[in-house]
């Protein structure tokens, strides 16, 4: 349902004779979600490479992980580094140092962009985690503009 996916919700609710998959702008979908979706890189990252992560869903939150060595320097962003010269540098979320709480983003989103922005590569990994709601990221519209790409 909704544009070629299906929804991941099962119930009986989606079924009959119009498509009535939650579309972006559904509340509901928001204020139950909580599907959990953990994701990055267990090994070193080489210098000045980015990690694209496509959602199954689209998110309602995401939560960057402390990393595990504080000379690593990883920032996640919502556009492509192709997008513009300073996605990562002005746009760019740095991780957390490994003494401090991890970082929440209440934010929708379908794909998330990790770049290591060191010249050499990390000596450790990254990690994040996703909430994810039943909305399908078809759904989802292109992120850019003012705080993501300019």
């Amino acid at each position: 349902m909704g544009l070629g996916k299906p929804s991941p919700d099962t119930s009986n609710y989606y079924t009959g004779l119009y498509d009535k998959s939650p579309g972006i702008a559904s509340v509901g979908s928001y204020q139950a979600s909580g599907h959990p979706y953990v994701s990055g890189s267990l090994s070193a990252v080489a210098g000045a490479t980015t990690l694209t992560f496509e959602l199954p869903n689209v998110s309602k939150s995401v939560t960057l992980l402390p990393k595990e060595t504080d000379a690593d320097q990883f920032f996640m962003h919502f556009a492509p580094t192709t997008a513009g010269p300073s996605v990562v540098a002005d746009h760019g979320i740095p991780f957390p140092r490994s003494t401090d709480p991890a970082i929440t983003l209440d934010v929708k989103c379908a794909t998330v962009y990790i770049t290591n922005a060191a010249v050499g590569a990390s000596t450790s990994g990254v990690r994040f985690y996703a909430s994810l709601t039943g909305i399908a990221t078809s759904q989802m519209f292109v992120l850019t503009g003012s705080g993501v790409t300019d």
